[in-house]
């Protein structure tokens, strides 16, 4: 399991770093400001894309009696037209929306993304973590490559965000085509019991990563509606170490929902239990380690890396700290929660999380700042862990 939790840990990583060195190219190229506009296009857009999603990577893996691949890709492609499709309407319609220079490359680099990662998820319920990891880093290489180019060229900085969309492009025929012919080759014609049993789980979670998504972008939004460009641009920075322990943790539960999934049908829910409190602990310490380091370096290295307007004290970076730490603690609770079928929790603990981030952020509006966005944020993850606990205690 710490193997495959290592393996799919680099992949992750690097997408998380071809996503930063976007957001850098931004930095560099359009300083604070076009930063911020790059972040907003993100905040507005990715948690239709997450809702609709339906968490079909996580139910291909953890759904007893599984129905075939084909079933699964054919619902995320219907769910990525129908996020493209609503966010565009929703553009042509809404005044403040994001530039359509920086928001059509980057529905098209999250359309891509999104049906990779149904990909990804065929991969991995058959065990193939390699795999995974050799397609990811293939992926983030082309994208270094592409993303770097118009940077060092002084284009525009949107052109970075095609130059991903078109990595993702190139990788996304062979893997799927893989998973068709050699993956899950099971010939499969539509069926509305199939169709109907992903959807009855999907739905929850896909209710519940949305909600999610939403809370997470939820800062970025808050700050936007009273502060400028340049705030939320250097707020979203300093948020990237949240979205990379995200990522980080992320990768470790894809790798655990296998050994889970294992360890209940052969022990019960007693030998869940145990894993799980194991492996929960080791996601809290490593919580708490990246938090400790980010609160040392991160303010003292944000200027040096992307410019002089990026300027955070410890002080204001410390609620960002404490949401790595709480966030550990939410992984921790939701992958027994999955593996249990549990989806229908997933849902509350979201909801609350939400409902908690939206508290602090109407009591603050008047006087948003990056500290007071922290807190948002950590409020709405600090309420999903306890949640996610106080629902997976009535279980066991």
């Amino acid at each position: 399991m710490m193997r495959s939790s290592l393996l799919l840990l680099t992949g992750y990583a690097g997408k998380s770093a071809t996503t930063f060195l976007i957001l850098w190219g931004f930095a560099r190229l359009s300083g604070a400001e076009g930063a911020g506009e790059f972040a907003f296009a993100m905040a507005v857009s990715f948690p239709v894309f997450i809702l609709l999603e339906l968490g079909l990577r996580n139910v291909l893996q953890t759904l007893h009696d599984s129905p075939p691949f084909r079933a699964y890709l054919l619902l995320r492609l219907a769910g990525v037209a129908i996020a493209v499709a609503g966010i565009a309407a929703a553009a042509a319609v809404v005044d403040g929306f994001p530039a359509l220079a920086v928001l059509v490359p980057l529905l098209g680099m999250r359309a891509a993304d999104s049906v990779l990662d149904v990909c990804y998820g065929c991969l991995q319920a058959d065990g193939r973590f390699g795999a995974v990891a050799g397609w990811m880093w293939v992926n983030n290489l082309l994208t270094v490559v592409a993303v770097a180019v118009p940077i060092a060229l002084g284009l525009s900085a949107p052109v970075s965000i095609w130059g991903s969309f078109a990595a993702s492009a190139v990788v996304l025929m062979p893997v799927m085509v893989w998973c068709l012919r050699s993956v899950d080759p099971s010939p499969w014609r539509p069926s509305v019991a199939d169709t109907r049993r992903i959807l009855s789980a999907g739905g929850r979670l896909g209710a519940s990563l949305g909600l999610s998504s939403a809370m997470t972008y939820l800062p970025t939004v808050y700050l936007a509606a009273s502060a400028s460009a340049a705030v939320v641009g250097v707020f979203a920075v300093t948020q990237y170490v949240v979205t990379f322990a995200n990522l980080f943790l992320s990768s470790i539960q894809q790798a655990q929902l296998r050994g889970l999934r294992a360890a209940l049908a052969s022990g019960g829910t007693e030998r869940l239990r145990a894993l799980s409190l194991r492996i929960g602990g080791r996601e809290l310490l490593v919580g708490l380690g990246v938090a400790v380091l980010a609160v040392a370096a991160f303010p003292p290295l944000l200027p040096v890396v992307f410019g002089d307007e990026f300027v955070i004290t410890r002080l204001e970076f410390l609620p960002i700290a404490l949401t790595v730490v709480a966030l550990s603690a939410d992984y921790a609770t939701s992958a027994p929660q999955l593996v249990l079928n549990r989806y229908s929790s997933r849902v509350g603990v979201a909801v609350v999380g939400l409902a908690a981030a939206l508290v602090v952020a109407g009591a603050t509006l008047q006087d948003a700042t990056i500290t007071t966005a922290g807190y948002v944020v950590l409020a709405g993850v600090a309420a999903r862990a306890l949640t996610g606990f106080v629902l997976l205690r009535r279980v066991w």
